[in-house]
């Protein structure tokens, strides 16, 4: 797990804000921040919500929910591993296709995008990837109980995997 407080401050100081900054609108003390930033005091997890929120923060997100939006549990489908993979066969395939769609040539900030495009991007693009990001956690989790593989030791191994592409660096010890 990354230091979350570490985190929160490169967080809060990339989007130009101080502690006191982000104390009011939390409506805390400033003292408050500098203790979680430090590691000093541990956040309830509704208070890391509302830094996630304040901050507009992926990483963040991604962090303390554990996924760009939280796992839903998906109640009306067959729980048969073979229905499940066809689910999210069918869902990443729509994805990808979208994925494959998104024009981001000269896109490099939030107003490089039209009104329309920015509609298309979290109503389709995004909504798309969102719904296979839903249907991959009910495989993992339908084929982790079903035949008894640990998801903790699928994480190290998906962890070395990311190291070896060059996609994350070890974190120091």
């Amino acid at each position: 797990m990354t230091n979350v407080g570490m985190l929160i401050r490169q967080e809060r100081e990339r989007r130009g804000l101080s502690q006191e900054q982000l104390a009011r609108i939390l409506h805390i003390d400033r003292s408050t921040i500098s203790r979680i930033e430090t590691n000093t005091q541990v956040a309830t997890h509704d208070l890391l919500e509302e830094i996630v929120e304040a901050l507009r923060s992926p990483k963040l997100r991604l962090e303390i929910l554990g996924g760009a939006i939280p796992c839903m549990y998906l109640n009306n489908l067959d729980y048969h591993p073979l229905a499940i993979q066809q689910t999210a066969i069918k869902e990443l395939k729509e994805a990808v296709q979208e994925l494959e769609s998104l024009n981001l040539l000269n896109k490099l900030r939030p107003d490089d995008l039209t009104e329309r495009e920015k509609d298309k991007m979290l109503n389709e693009t995004m909504a798309n990837l969102q719904d296979a990001n839903a249907c991959i956690d009910l495989v993992l989790m339908t084929l982790s109980e079903q035949y008894d593989i640990s998801l903790a030791e699928l994480e190290k191994i998906s962890k070395k995997r990311m190291i070896e592409k060059g996609y994350m660096v070890e974190a120091a010890s």
